[in-house]
């Protein structure tokens, strides 16, 4: 889903500059991927999970997921308050919506969830997920490989410098 709605915007490295109802297409299109990736973040790095959260850890028997050498990263932090504070709820903190779609760096956080997901698969139990979801995961990534192929990483790197959320 992350990567058809990355794909949907134009790549990794791009941001926004429509205006009308294209415009309008594009912000749905970030905030259905903002939410997925608030999702996302919320299981692999859960802050206070409920009892009914579905969590990576879940997943394992013991603590492989929490000692795989890979802390969370500092953006989640402005990724779950920038979801919260300007897509999820109604606040006093909202900024210009032109601005603000121009400033989430959707490529770099793309990439970097993408990096989580592929150490869950690596190293996840398989038969703790449904049969064919390694396979579906695989299939669903392939855009990171189209992008590095077109110099896309490199790109998502200087559009990230270009597009740093405020705080």
């Amino acid at each position: 889903m992350l990567a058809d709605l990355v794909e949907a915007m134009g790549g990794v490295d791009t941001g926004f500059t429509t205006t009308g109802s294209e415009w309008a297409v594009r912000n749905a299109l970030l905030e259905s991927f903002t939410i997925h990736a608030r999702s996302l973040v919320g299981f692999f790095y859960p802050r206070r999970p409920q009892p009914d959260d579905a969590i990576a850890e879940d997943f394992f028997d013991d603590d492989t997921w929490s000692r795989r050498g890979a802390p969370e990263n500092p953006s989640w932090s402005r990724v779950r308050r920038r979801v919260g504070k300007e897509i999820a709820h109604l606040t006093y903190q909202r900024h210009n919506p032109y601005e603000d779609a121009a400033t989430w760096p959707h490529g770099k956080i793309f990439l970097e969830l993408a990096a989580v997901v592929g150490d869950f698969v690596r190293l996840v139990p398989q038969e703790r997920l449904h049969p064919d979801f390694t396979q579906r995961v695989t299939e669903a990534l392939p855009g990171i490989f189209r992008w590095a192929s077109t110099g896309g990483l490199a790109n998502a790197a200087a559009a990230t410098a270009a597009h740093r959320p405020p705080g």
